[in-house]
């Protein structure tokens, strides 16, 4: 509260610095301040000025030190400033050791496939999952590892793909980075077949697979072996050699760390200011993955950033309706997972936030893609979908509601893209709007599938949609302003019905599945 934006100032200037004078003034605000910055004709904030103690930070000389005037005034240096920009990446796991309640001893065919007990459980995602999910080009992976002593560890590479079945899913890997201590024990692997204990494609003498009860992309044996045997703590330390859940730089061979988890990256956000979400709390953490694991133990927490040079670990919840929020998160409260940069990944299916797109289309158009992108007014075409549904809403009073569904398909073009859901929950006062839809075909003003006997209601209402003998919600209505949204003719505008009656047209609304 009270905060101005002292940034504004620096907009569309370039750096400078003592050494390279590119602001706007008749002097280099770079020497003059004692700092380096995007000066203009100097500044309305500073964080690279010269940092004061509480003696004269206070009532100190103009402009000097750590400033942001709005509402410091220039003569107050500040005690701390941070700079954060969010990168929200979503991870799907592709491969998880948490315990030995699953063998990973397995033959070839099961290798290609998923199994195991779910990401958050022991887990394999399958080759050819893998080879599919880079065949567009390389990913980035990531490893989380956690030793017997608690501590824990990652490495990441920039660059990372499975081959087809053709090529044995021979593994490519490059860019390697890791947390302190951390060797890439990885590099052994790039360039080499799977194997497994019947289908050896190893260069070893014997099947590496066999010999070490696993499979993995092994040489002449392995550095690495995410896949071994898991040893519980009585034997995980100076047990047999290169036996169990390896990383060699630094564990060596016969230390085993307790969990492994990959991840791989398969889409991206993009950056986006804190202004998107509340501060829920701060402390320092030993590491970006002891800040992510204590956001499990609260629910409230939809983003973790970790500042690696001071230790501080900062929670944040969503500030929902914003557009960050509206995909790396679980969107609200009660049952929902949290979200850290590992877990739901959600898909704008469509999106109202003005009038500037016309939503009343023809069949075909329908069928495509069309719009201003997942941000702004959108469609994203009929698909096969089977998925969670999320909708988003607000009103006039710019107050925020959504409803839930945790089943929700579309079927073939054969069939008209007949709408299925069901498993309806919504925040407070939100009625289940869409169930009335349900089973019903797509109709749009030329291709009419709607059980009105009397007339279509597509073209009636200006819109196309999943229509029975009409409708309780009509997203895709005829956008109204707020001059008209209230009050007006019923049915007509972007409708939910239940709180919100037939004469009320919402101000945003978007769908999401996940």
């Amino acid at each position: 509260a009270g905060i101005g934006d002292s940034l504004a100032r620096s907009n569309d200037f370039q750096f400078t610095t003592k050494d390279a004078d590119h602001d706007v003034h008749s002097d280099n605000c770079g020497s003059r301040y004692f700092g380096a910055w995007w000066f203009a004709d100097c500044h309305n904030t500073h964080p690279n000025g010269q940092y004061r103690d509480f003696s004269s930070a206070i009532d100190g000389p103009r402009a000097q030190g750590i400033i942001w005037k709005s509402p410091f005034g220039p003569y107050y240096s500040l005690k701390e400033i941070e700079m954060l920009t969010i990168s929200s990446d979503c991870w799907t796991t592709v491969q998880h050791r948490v315990s030995g309640s699953v063998d990973f001893y397995r033959g070839w065919t099961q290798y290609q496939s998923e199994f195991g007990e779910g990401p958050d459980g022991n887990y394999w995602i399958g080759l050819n999952t893998l080879h599919d999910l880079t065949a567009s080009g390389p990913r980035k992976l990531r490893i989380l590892m956690k030793a017997w002593n608690d501590s824990e560890h990652w490495a990441e590479y920039s660059s990372f793909s499975v081959g087809p079945e053709s090529d044995n899913y021979r593994l490519s890997v490059s860019g390697f980075s890791g947390s302190a201590g951390i060797g890439d024990s990885l590099a052994r692997s790039n360039d080499f077949q799977f194997t497994t204990k019947d289908a050896d494609h190893d260069v070893h003498s014997d099947n590496c697979g066999s010999r070490y009860f696993g499979a993995w992309w092994f040489a002449d044996c392995h550095n690495t072996h995410p896949n071994g045997q898991y040893r519980d703590f009585s034997s995980a330390i100076g047990g047999p050699r290169a036996q169990g859940v390896i990383w060699k730089s630094p564990f060596a061979l016969n230390p085993r760390v307790a969990r492994v988890v990959s991840a791989e990256r398969t889409w991206r956000l993009s950056r986006d200011g804190l202004a998107e979400y509340e501060a829920a709390s701060s402390f320092w953490a030993r590491s970006d993955i002891s800040c992510m694991a204590t956001a499990d133990s609260d629910p409230a927490v939809q983003l973790v950033a970790f500042n690696a040079s001071s230790g501080l670990c900062a929670h944040f919840r969503c500030r929902l309706g914003l557009r960050h929020c509206r995909k790396g998160r679980n969107v609200n409260k009660g049952d929902h997972q949290v979200w850290t940069a590992g877990s739901d990944c959600w898909t704008t299916v469509q999106h109202r936030v003005s009038g500037s797109v016309d939503f009343y289309r023809n069949w075909t158009q329908y069928q495509s893609e069309f719009g201003e992108g997942p941000d702004g007014n959108y469609w994203i075409a009929h698909f096969i979908w089977s998925s969670k549904l999320v909708i988003l809403m607000t009103a006039w009073n710019d107050s925020e509601h959504w409803a839930e569904y945790s089943s929700f398909s579309v079927g073939p073009e054969s069939d008209n893209y007949r709408l299925s859901v069901s498993g309806f929950s919504g925040s407070a006062g939100i009625g289940d709007s869409l169930a009335r839809s349900n089973d019903f075909q797509f109709t749009t003003k030329d291709a009419d599938n709607d059980v009105q006997a009397t007339y279509n209601c597509a073209e009636r209402f200006v819109s196309a949609w999943w229509f029975s003998n009409c409708f309780d919600t009509n997203p895709n209505g005829e956008y109204k302003d707020s001059a008209s949204a209230i009050g007006g003719a019923p049915n007509l505008g972007i409708l939910w019905k239940y709180p919100f009656d037939r004469e009320y047209s919402l101000k945003k609304f978007e769908m999401l599945i996940f």
